[in-house]
């Protein structure tokens, strides 16, 4: 997933251009891609019980369980969710800097073209080079960037809520679900359950805008191929989840898993779009 730097305007038809130069990437860009690259990894932390022998069985429990206050080292895979979402959110915060510069920029582009229309053909010549930069005016896919980071920011937020409220017991053992027909499980231990539904709810709708941008290839935000398949491959884990839950009555740990495992590699694929994203653009070197 690359977010896109605005060329400024160009030359009017007919004057010489001037060599090309490559635009400095911008540095808040690479820290928040290097930050999604982070957040993905640790997110994916919790995943090597599948390497490790881990209090609850993988195939039938929530990642979740591991976190659980009863269960021994949850200090970690909290400390781990907390660390990922913090991440998360800083991540939105640097690309909402980036979009509201971009629009701020693009704006004062369209406002100083529209300035110089009195000036005969050479304003005209400035609004057409205006209009042809990718940024250079507002397009009708900018929400799928804007739903994308709001997305992003929210997981990352539910995240983080994840780690400070933690379930009390594994939700899959049956002495658990005596504590909460009981009523003797904390207020922690149920918006534990708010905050994960959050969660992937936030995921999932980042998910459908890498997706949309795979197939609409907006100047705005892109994907490749493989992050929208990656990010396809988080809708239907889902959705599996979600069915399985319903029709069978148990908890598809596995099909969570391997939710958390797209969702990961999703957040690694948009963080090095945003390191590597380059833009070249015309103008006077020197």
């Amino acid at each position: 997933m690359t977010v896109t730097v605005p060329r400024p305007v160009q030359p009017p038809s007919g004057a010489a251009p001037g060599p090309t130069r490559a635009r400095r990437h911008p540095p808040a860009a690479t820290l928040a891609g290097v930050m999604l690259v982070l957040a993905g990894v640790v997110y994916a932390s919790p995943l090597v019980e599948f390497v490790h022998d881990g209090p609850v069985s993988p195939q039938d429990s929530y990642l979740s369980e591991l976190s659980a206050r009863s269960q021994p080292g949850s200090w970690a895979f909290r400390l781990a969710d907390g660390l990922a979402g913090a991440l998360l959110l800083a991540a939105a915060v640097l690309v909402t800097v980036l979009m509201v510069g971009a629009r701020r920029r693009a704006r004062l582009r369209r406002t100083a073209a529209s300035g110089g229309e009195a000036r005969g053909t050479a304003g005209a010549a400035v609004r057409g080079g205006a209009a042809s930069s990718p940024l250079g005016t507002l397009t009708a896919h900018l929400p799928v960037q804007a739903v994308a980071v709001a997305a992003l920011a929210v997981f990352g937020v539910a995240t983080v809520l994840d780690a400070a409220f933690p379930l009390d017991c594994p939700v899959s053992q049956e002495w658990c679900v005596a504590l909460e027909r009981a009523g003797e499980v904390s207020a922690a231990h149920h918006v534990h359950t708010v905050t994960s539904v959050l969660a992937s709810t936030a995921s999932t709708t980042l998910a459908c805008a890498v997706v949309v941008a795979g197939v609409v290839r907006s100047p705005r935000m892109h994907a490749t191929a493989v992050e929208a398949a990656l990010a396809a491959g988080v809708i239907l884990t889902t959705v599996g989840f979600g069915v399985w839950y319903l029709v069978f009555d148990g908890v598809p740990g596995d099909i969570q898993r391997l939710n958390t495992l797209c969702v990961c590699a999703v957040l690694v694929g948009a963080g090095v779009g945003l390191i590597r994203g380059r833009t070249t653009v015309p103008g006077r070197v020197g």
